[in-house]
Protein backbone atom coordinates (compact mmCIF):
# COMPACT_ATOMS: atom_id res chain seq x y z
CA UNK A 1 0.00 0.00 0.00
CA UNK A 2 1.33 3.17 -1.03
CA UNK A 3 1.84 6.01 1.31
CA UNK A 4 -0.72 8.43 2.01
CA UNK A 5 0.06 11.77 -0.16
CA UNK A 6 0.31 13.87 3.37
CA UNK A 7 2.94 12.04 4.64
CA UNK A 8 4.99 12.22 1.48
CA UNK A 9 4.42 16.26 1.88
CA UNK A 10 5.68 15.70 4.96
CA UNK A 11 8.92 13.70 4.65
CA UNK A 12 9.56 15.84 1.43
CA UNK A 13 9.49 19.42 3.83
CA UNK A 14 11.70 17.40 6.39
CA UNK A 15 14.00 16.76 3.63
CA UNK A 16 14.25 20.35 2.88
CA UNK A 17 14.55 21.77 5.92
CA UNK A 18 17.51 19.14 6.78
CA UNK A 19 18.94 20.82 3.23
CA UNK A 20 18.38 24.58 4.43
CA UNK A 21 19.88 23.64 8.03
CA UNK A 22 22.99 22.30 6.47
CA UNK A 23 23.11 25.02 3.80
CA UNK A 24 23.25 27.91 6.78
CA UNK A 25 25.59 25.89 9.03
CA UNK A 26 27.76 25.59 6.18
CA UNK A 27 26.96 29.06 5.69
CA UNK A 28 28.18 30.34 8.70
CA UNK A 29 31.53 27.91 9.30
CA UNK A 30 32.51 29.92 6.16
CA UNK A 31 31.76 33.70 7.32
CA UNK A 32 33.61 32.44 10.57
CA UNK A 33 36.69 31.41 8.42
CA UNK A 34 36.62 34.50 6.48
CA UNK A 35 36.60 36.31 9.68
CA UNK A 36 39.33 34.58 11.20
CA UNK A 37 41.13 35.63 8.43
CA UNK A 38 41.28 32.17 6.30
CA UNK A 39 40.76 32.22 2.37
CA UNK A 40 38.97 29.80 1.36
CA UNK A 41 38.48 29.01 -2.80
CA UNK A 42 34.53 29.27 -4.08
CA UNK A 43 32.60 26.82 -5.11
CA UNK A 44 32.69 26.61 -8.29
CA UNK A 45 29.18 27.06 -10.44
CA UNK A 46 27.84 23.31 -11.63
CA UNK A 47 26.00 23.51 -14.85
CA UNK A 48 23.32 20.95 -14.51
CA UNK A 49 23.26 20.39 -18.02
CA UNK A 50 26.52 20.45 -19.05
CA UNK A 51 28.03 16.67 -19.50
CA UNK A 52 31.17 15.91 -17.67
CA UNK A 53 34.30 15.81 -18.84
CA UNK A 54 35.80 12.78 -17.93
CA UNK A 55 39.75 12.16 -16.65
CA UNK A 56 42.11 10.76 -20.16
CA UNK A 57 43.03 7.30 -20.08
CA UNK A 58 46.94 7.27 -19.59
CA UNK A 59 48.40 5.80 -22.82
CA UNK A 60 49.09 2.30 -22.84
CA UNK A 61 52.71 1.04 -22.09
CA UNK A 62 54.18 -1.31 -25.21
CA UNK A 63 53.78 -5.03 -24.59
CA UNK A 64 56.58 -7.52 -25.12
CA UNK A 65 55.36 -10.95 -26.41
CA UNK A 66 55.72 -12.66 -22.87
CA UNK A 67 53.87 -9.76 -21.19
CA UNK A 68 50.64 -10.08 -23.78
CA UNK A 69 50.97 -13.98 -23.19
CA UNK A 70 51.14 -13.43 -19.70
CA UNK A 71 47.78 -11.45 -19.76
CA UNK A 72 45.78 -13.41 -21.20
CA UNK A 73 42.82 -14.36 -19.94
CA UNK A 74 41.93 -17.85 -21.54
CA UNK A 75 44.05 -20.84 -23.30
CA UNK A 76 42.32 -19.91 -26.80
CA UNK A 77 43.70 -16.32 -26.74
CA UNK A 78 47.01 -17.25 -25.98
CA UNK A 79 46.98 -19.74 -28.96
CA UNK A 80 45.98 -16.49 -31.08
CA UNK A 81 48.62 -14.51 -29.87
CA UNK A 82 51.36 -17.21 -30.07
CA UNK A 83 49.92 -18.20 -34.06
CA UNK A 84 50.39 -14.65 -34.58
CA UNK A 85 53.45 -14.01 -33.38
CA UNK A 86 55.26 -17.46 -35.42
CA UNK A 87 53.54 -16.50 -38.28
CA UNK A 88 55.09 -12.66 -38.07
CA UNK A 89 51.51 -11.13 -38.43
CA UNK A 90 51.45 -8.96 -35.19
CA UNK A 91 50.49 -5.21 -35.82
CA UNK A 92 54.05 -4.30 -34.93
CA UNK A 93 55.56 -5.48 -37.83
CA UNK A 94 55.67 -3.76 -41.02
CA UNK A 95 53.90 -5.22 -44.28
CA UNK A 96 57.86 -6.82 -45.70
CA UNK A 97 58.32 -8.42 -42.33
CA UNK A 98 55.27 -10.02 -42.61
CA UNK A 99 54.97 -11.39 -46.47
CA UNK A 100 58.91 -12.51 -45.64
CA UNK A 101 58.10 -14.82 -42.55
CA UNK A 102 55.08 -16.19 -44.63
CA UNK A 103 56.74 -16.73 -47.52
CA UNK A 104 59.22 -18.55 -45.31
CA UNK A 105 56.53 -19.99 -43.73
CA UNK A 106 54.50 -21.53 -47.02
CA UNK A 107 56.77 -21.90 -49.01
CA UNK A 108 54.56 -23.58 -51.70
CA UNK A 109 51.96 -20.44 -51.35
CA UNK A 110 53.56 -18.94 -54.53
CA UNK A 111 52.49 -22.10 -56.74
CA UNK A 112 49.23 -22.91 -54.89
CA UNK A 113 47.47 -19.80 -53.80
CA UNK A 114 47.16 -16.32 -55.05
CA UNK A 115 46.32 -14.34 -51.97
CA UNK A 116 49.00 -12.96 -49.42
CA UNK A 117 49.00 -11.51 -45.77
Amino acid sequence: MPMPKKFQIAKKKAALEEKKAKAAEEKAEREALEAAGVKLPKKPKVNKFAYPTPEPLPPPKPLTVAEAMAKTQSWNAANVIANKYSVGTLTTAGYEEKTNVFRRMNPLADDKGSLYP
